[in-house]
């Protein structure tokens, strides 16, 4: 039977997968966490973490003391199970993807983040999800369950202009694999 942390291992993958020509639109970076850890630079992560994905850490050299969190980022709530049976478990999945909202870490505001209005990294993070969505479902194993498949929210620090993104909710059926 698969479990949470083939779900897990399956988003990391999607996330490291991810491509695109608008550098806004691929995801750098993949954690697990409660979201009350979006306040620390390095989101308390373990980098030596089978679970953790950060495409600018791997490209400074991955030195295990100095974690760099890359952006945009897709970041996991841990599932909630719903239902379990003998072929199949019910999960209810949620996540935040999200940028840089106007800081660039350096403190400037001339830069291309700065340039990017909330509707910009919204509309970013919108298809950054729906591609999350379409990826999980795309495996025989994980079915999403919901109609329309995730339910969206937008969301920004007004407060510090530091992230703005989406945060989904879906519900997914993992199947047994035999």
């Amino acid at each position: 039977m698969a479990t949470e942390l083939d779900l897990y291992g399956k988003f990391k993958t999607l996330c490291n997968d991810s491509s695109s020509i608008n550098r806004f639109q691929e995801l750098r970076g993949f954690a697990i966490g409660d979201f009350d850890r979006l306040v620390s630079n390095n989101l308390e992560q373990d980098p030596n973490s089978d679970y953790v994905y950060s495409q600018d850490w791997t490209d400074a050299g991955a030195d295990a003391g100095h974690f760099i969190v890359s952006f945009p980022l897709c970041y996991l709530m841990p599932p909630t199970s719903q239902k379990a049976t003998n072929i199949h478990t019910d999960y209810t999945v949620t996540f935040r993807v999200m940028d840089v909202w106007k800081h660039d870490g350096a403190g400037n505001d001339s830069n291309a983040y700065s340039l990017r209005s909330k509707e910009e990294i919204w509309k970013d993070a919108n298809k950054l999800a729906e591609y999350l969505r379409d990826g999980v479902h795309s495996l025989p194993i994980f079915n999403v369950l919901n109609k329309q498949g995730i339910e969206i929210t937008r969301f920004y620090d007004d407060e510090n202009k530091r992230l703005a993104g989406v945060e989904c909710r879906m519900d997914i059926r993992v199947l047994d694999d035999c």
